[in-house]
């Protein structure tokens, strides 16, 4: 694939050239809260740095959560899961390059109870696979250690 062949917008920017894929992971993330802040959660799979068939393995086994989410609909399914009592919100605090195709993202993440207004806030790690330019996997995690350890 040529650099300038891949083209699209994420997160506001036009892209006309493959960038790292630590500012992949971020362009990524940026595109999930803005998709998150307009109700389209899925709205990361138009961003062009996600492949149509991406896995996403939450951090944890909850009850009526699956081991794992494939595509825009499985995506658009956890998501609806995970937020359908709170609010919920992700800012990103650092992105690390792991080498081969892979990148960790730090991030802090809030919610507020819908029905009760309770706040509550935890940091979480991201752990993104990549091939040629593409998320494919991003594995979630609720410690930094365990992601770096896991990568």
């Amino acid at each position: 694939m040529s650099l300038l062949s891949h083209t699209g917008h994420c997160g506001g920017i036009l892209r006309s050239a493959m960038p790292e894929n630590v500012e992949i992971a971020r362009q990524v993330i940026e595109a999930f809260r803005a998709g998150l802040a307009q109700g389209d959660p899925g709205a990361v799979f138009d961003c062009g740095f996600v492949a149509a068939n991406a896995e996403w393995v939450p951090a944890m086994d909850a009850a009526g959560f699956e081991a794992v989410y494939r595509g825009r609909e499985g995506f658009v399914e956890l998501m609806r899961m995970w937020t359908e009592t709170f609010e919920w919100t992700i800012d990103l605090e650092e992105v690390l390059d792991l080498g081969d195709d892979r990148v960790v993202a730090f991030a802090h993440q809030r919610a507020t109870g819908k029905a009760s207004g309770a706040s509550i806030g935890q940091r979480m790690a991201m752990r993104f696979e990549l091939e040629n330019g593409q998320v494919i996997r991003v594995r979630n995690f609720l410690n930094r250690d365990e992601a770096l350890e896991v990568a």
